[in-house]
């Protein structure tokens, strides 16, 4: 290489190094300006949320879900952006806590509504059932008590434990467990049971193709005139029902719950068993439909 061209490498390799600091020097201050002006635009009182609306609920207090949504935009990321901004508050967390406070809350979405309003969407679990569990006790305060071992419902009984506590809880439309509930002596919800089990809340009953098809079954019988008030889970997919009239209903998830539909309702459509129709039903004291063969019945005498 010659001496000029060493001169001329050398103050091209100059020149580049002088680019690429002006080039960084650029960088830097776009860098500088878009953070600055990142932190100032994220602090101006226009982009801040200043309310919160809560829709959807029923049971679970608005106030409580505000308090919830307040507390977690409250401070600021990094010490410099605001949590409260509209564009960067913790929706995923504010969710969550929701969730977790309130056993009835299924889901929540989050919006930002007239610029500067959060908007709360709660969305409960709606009561479908009631899951009960009875227990024997001594404790005269927390007894429920019958003078017989027979609950009266219309003029048929159904079979009760003369001493017994209540521990019930609701269920959704799945079978799904969200949360306690007050006792009802009506039949307000149907009651399941399982004496062999212990639940808690976000427990299945069962599983939710088996619920599924017994609440149709149940919801079909209802239809006939037979209105089921308890279900009690006799274990291996096994099932007891109590009717209104009195009368107990055996079947099972092993079979298909509408082939025993189609059975039941023929059985019930039998004038010479039941002339007056569903106005009769209160004579039929049980009605096994477990068999994909045949229906077994007991009148009463």
């Amino acid at each position: 290489m010659s001496k000029k061209d060493a001169v001329r490498s050398k103050h091209l390799i100059q020149k580049q190094k002088k680019r690429r600091f002006f080039l960084s020097i650029i960088f830097f201050v776009l860098l500088f300006t878009f953070v600055g002006g990142f932190y100032y635009v994220s602090n101006l009182p226009f982009v801040r949320i200043v309310g919160f609306v809560v829709q959807g609920n029923s049971v679970v207090p608005s106030e409580s879900v505000i308090s919830i949504a307040r507390e977690l935009t409250l401070g600021k990321y990094l010490y410099s952006i605001p949590k409260d901004s509209i564009f960067f508050y913790p929706s995923r967390a504010i969710s969550e806590k929701i969730k977790k406070s309130f056993d009835r809350v299924s889901m929540v979405e989050l919006d930002i509504k007239s610029w500067r309003t959060l908007r709360i969407s709660v969305f409960e679990y709606e009561p479908h059932a009631l899951l009960c569990q009875k227990q024997d006790i001594d404790n005269q305060d927390t007894v429920i008590e019958h003078a017989t071992t027979s609950l009266s419902v219309g003029t048929s009984t159904i079979p009760v434990l003369a001493k017994t506590k209540e521990q019930c809880y609701f269920l959704d439309k799945f079978g799904y467990i969200f949360d306690s509930s007050p006792n009802y002596s009506d039949s307000v919800y149907i009651k399941y049971f399982n004496k062999n089990k212990s639940f808690n809340r976000g427990d299945n009953f069962v599983s939710l193709e088996d619920f599924k098809n017994i609440d149709t079954f149940l919801t079909s019988l209802r239809g006939l005139g037979l209105s089921i008030v308890t279900v009690e889970d006799l274990g291996d997919k096994y099932f007891e029902a109590y009717a209104l009239s009195g009368t107990k209903i055996l079947f099972t998830t092993r079979t298909s719950l509408d082939n025993s539909y189609v059975a039941v309702s023929a059985f019930l459509s039998d004038k010479t068993l039941f002339p007056k129709g569903k106005y009769s039903y209160d004579i039929l004291s049980l009605l096994d439909v477990r068999s994909s063969q045949k229906i077994l019945f007991k009148m009463k005498e």
